[in-house]
């Protein structure tokens, strides 16, 4: 398998960003959501239909931040593990 941190760590940084942008806009739509629902249309058709909308969306697409962190933390754990891997192999020849 090739791996390179000089690859590994700049995809790490653009999957933190990636995270960091979502949890931005998931607050945006949930603050937008909010004011939509208690403000703007009260308690009438329009809010229900949205808010029937809107946890179906949560409900679809709650988990995508986790998996995005997750992807991250396993590029993040796969390379310390090779590192780890290639210090070891170089240690053992040490002592040769």
């Amino acid at each position: 398998m090739l791996y390179d941190p000089k690859f590994l760590v700049p995809l790490m940084d653009q999957l933190d960003d990636h995270y960091k942008a979502l949890r931005t806009q998931i607050g945006h739509l949930e603050t937008a959501a909010d004011k939509l629902i208690n403000v703007a249309w009260e308690d009438n058709e329009s809010a229900k239909s949205f808010k029937d909308a809107h946890t179906r969306w949560e409900g679809e697409f709650s988990d995508t931040a986790t998996q995005l962190e997750n992807l991250r933390d396993a590029v993040d754990r796969a390379l310390g593990n090779a590192q780890h891997a290639d210090k070891k192999v170089y240690e053992s020849f040490q002592g040769m």
